[in-house]
């Protein structure tokens, strides 16, 4: 019988950032989260289209603690970087931004970057928009299959994008892309904000899914499980038919910035009853 293993679990970052980056990588190493997703945010990691922290550190750092970084994720919701932005010099500028990250992935020894789709102006959340935001995921991508790195692509909240917000929305948009070189990332908080579920994106994508984050909501909020109205078993299961091998991101929130290291270790309490 296919089972879930233990180490296709995975940390982040990013509710640690009122917290030194080491005090994250000590957590981890208490809760036997053995896997890392690099958060390239503020105050751990500098990334931007010029230049990116030293990443050599942060692996040696990871090494020391029995960890490995297995995915990096470039942020998007940085304004000044965007996937579909328009004008020749910011969409320059986003893609190197992106292509940091890519190089960060590499130099992590990391074969997964997180990305998504962006999102267009309120006012113009056009066509125009989706053909550039596929344009840039199209060079991205082969700047990154030089480096070893697949994307791996996800949708977003309303709150977040107004292009690619859904499970409908992201078939037209994956249409656009290479798939060799451009896999699907499947976040369960876009899911569910969109009333969609584990089974329904398998459905449709069946191996094309490497990559998950993975978090309970109400039905948003990037919460620890417990904490949300998702239905965990129903979920896994999906996961256990498809016989799904990549990594469980446990991305949480910011609501727990204060005391991200319970929120982990009560997260693990209860999916320790369900991996192996």
């Amino acid at each position: 019988m296919f089972e879930l293993r233990l180490s296709q679990l995975a940390g982040m970052n990013q509710h640690y950032r009122r917290y030194s980056f080491t005090e994250y990588l000590d957590s981890m190493a208490a809760c036997e989260i053995q896997n890392l997703e690099l958060w390239c945010g503020a105050p751990h990691f500098l990334l931007d289209d010029q230049k990116y922290s030293l990443p050599g550190w942060y692996k040696r750092e990871a090494q020391a603690r029995g960890l490995k970084f297995v995915s990096v994720c470039a942020p998007s919701m940085q304004w000044q970087y965007s996937i579909g932005i328009d004008g020749r010099e910011r969409i320059e500028r986003s893609l190197h931004y992106y292509e940091n990250g890519v190089r960060t992935a590499e130099e992590l020894g990391c074969r997964i970057l997180s990305v998504n789709a962006g999102w267009g102006y309120r006012d113009r959340a056009d066509d125009e928009t989706i053909r550039r935001a596929a344009d840039m995921i199209c060079r991205l991508a082969s700047f990154a299959a030089g480096k070893g790195v697949t994307l791996a692509l996800e949708s977003l909240q309303p709150s977040e994008s107004n292009i690619v917000r859904n499970l409908e929305e992201f078939k037209k948009f994956y249409e656009l892309l290479p798939k060799d070189s451009v896999k699907i990332l499947l976040d369960t908080v876009a899911a569910g904000v969109a009333g969609e579920n584990v089974g329904d994106w398998f459905d449709t994508f069946g191996d094309q899914i490497v990559h998950c984050h993975f978090v309970d909501g109400v039905p948003s909020g990037h919460r620890a499980f417990g904490d949300g109205e998702y239905p965990l078993k129903k979920m896994l299961h999906s996961f256990i038919e498809n016989q799904y091998t990549g990594y469980f991101v446990m991305e949480l929130g910011g609501i727990y910035a204060d005391d991200p290291f319970c929120a982990d270790r009560s997260n693990m309490a209860i999916l320790r009853n369900y991996f192996h």
